[in-house]
């Protein structure tokens, strides 16, 4: 007589194994400096150019730290945590969990992967994503997010 628990331990089973929980920490001011100084020394100029076209201090500043807010990722550590949950980005002690059902697909991308609510390749959809950077932990996200997200 045949089992039904047979047909469930095959390769073609719903029940895989999860790969293990992958922490990637993003600090683009510590590890790519040249790219995250860029981007602050253009800030740091456009606040400058405020000043001067307008002539008002206050402009400026408010320019500045608009720009600032903007790039926050620049200049802050960001960790990421992918596991079963979703994934938990935490900030300055601040967390936020992402569930998987939040994330529709995504795109390989350089050193990382973009991260997109929309499931169609839409025209503003990667201004809305949340690109991770995983340098040499590539495989072990995109394991995660293969798993997490086949069958949605």
């Amino acid at each position: 007589m045949p089992s039904s628990l047979g047909s469930a331990r095959d390769g073609s089973s719903r029940l895989r194994q999860a790969p293990e929980e992958v922490t990637v920490d993003d600090w683009p001011l510590r590890d790519r400096p040249l790219g995250a100084s860029v981007a602050l020394t253009l800030a740091a100029g456009l606040t400058w150019l405020s000043v001067w076209a307008t002539g008002v201090a206050a402009v400026g500043a408010a320019i500045g730290v608009a720009l600032l807010l903007t790039l926050w990722r620049s200049w802050l550590p960001v960790r990421f945590q992918l596991g079963s949950g979703g994934i938990v980005q935490t900030v300055l002690g601040w967390r936020r969990r992402i569930p998987w059902t939040a994330i529709r697909r995504y795109e390989p991308r350089g050193e990382g992967v973009l991260l997109l609510a929309d499931a169609s390749r839409a025209g503003m959809s990667p201004l809305r994503g949340l690109y991770l950077h995983c340098g040499d932990k590539r495989e072990a996200v995109i394991a995660q997010l293969e798993h997490h997200l086949i069958g949605q």
